[in-house]
């Protein structure tokens, strides 16, 4: 048993007892095995054509996990995920902006109410809508206003969100 549990823990996918195998048991031994990688490479497609689509959506997109003190209390949201467009309205880098918390490369998410909206989708799971939303900040060294059309969706202890720059329009 021990060495069974060992190379369950070191990737082994399945075991059989010496003397106690059957066809049986080697043949589901060898379906499930390949049941399990036939999963893991749609899985894999899944990925890839969810990360490709969102990566050529023309709206921004990202991926928020909630930051939480002792207490439960939501402090920040850590960026998870930016698309490409995502990327070019923060006039930010994904690597600039993943890992980091969202209220610390823009501030001004406490000051105009996003924030806390934001904790009321989490904390509630209601959808927040919000059009023509103006939000001012610095975005990398630039001052914007900007008007924007955010939808944000509760995603586990977190949430997604996708805006839209309509400021040509206002």
């Amino acid at each position: 048993e021990a060495v069974a549990v060992q190379a369950m823990k070191s990737g082994a996918a399945d075991y059989l007892v010496k003397g106690k195998t059957t066809s049986e048991n080697l043949r589901l031994a060898i379906h499930n095995l390949l049941e399990r990688d036939r999963l893991q490479q749609q899985l894999a497609q899944s990925e890839d054509k969810f990360r490709t689509s969102i990566e050529n959506m023309l709206d921004c997109f990202g991926i928020y996990k909630s930051r939480r003190d002792e207490s439960g209390k939501i402090v920040d949201f850590i960026v998870e995920y930016v698309n490409a467009a995502a990327c070019t309205n923060n006039r930010m880098t994904a690597a600039e902006q993943v890992g980091k918390n969202l209220c610390e490369i823009l501030p001004s998410h406490r000051e105009n109410g996003l924030f806390e909206a934001y904790c009321q989708v989490v904390e509630t799971g209601k959808t927040l809508i919000k059009e023509a939303f103006i939000y001012s900040d610095r975005f990398n060294q630039e001052y914007l206003t900007r008007a924007f059309d955010i939808h944000a969706t509760k995603l586990d202890d977190g949430f997604v969100a996708a805006w839209r720059d309509i400021t040509s329009r206002k």
